[in-house]
């Protein structure tokens, strides 16, 4: 079953002058678990607020699901991402570490 759906998807920011997303086809399941991995200013961001209908965009994307975007004040952002998760309330470092491992990574990439 197909739960978000992207056909031909065209976005960029006004100010970037070139196109972050061109031509992109996706469909995926919420039965998959996913994550999205990638260097700041990748489009990780913008992708999920395209889903939620947060810019204007070409194409089109279809979903029938609901998506909660709560992104975290970091105060230092030179710190390392173990050091920023140590912060958070919620933090379970082995729920972290089974994920990574899961998706073949180490943990020292925090």
């Amino acid at each position: 079953m197909v739960d978000i759906e992207i056909k031909h998807l065209y976005f960029g920011f006004d100010q970037q002058g070139t196109q972050l997303f061109s031509d992109i086809n996706l469909s995926l399941s919420a039965q998959w678990k996913l994550a999205l991995i990638g260097r700041n200013g990748r489009g990780k961001t913008t992708l999920l607020r395209l889903l939620m209908g947060d810019y204007h965009y070409t194409g089109d994307i279809s979903q029938n699901i609901k998506f909660a975007y709560f992104p975290q004040t970091i105060q230092d952002p030179q710190q390392l991402t173990y050091n920023i998760l140590q912060t958070l309330s919620n933090f379970d470092f082995w729920k972290i570490s089974r994920e990574l491992s899961l998706l073949g990574l180490t943990d020292d990439i925090l």
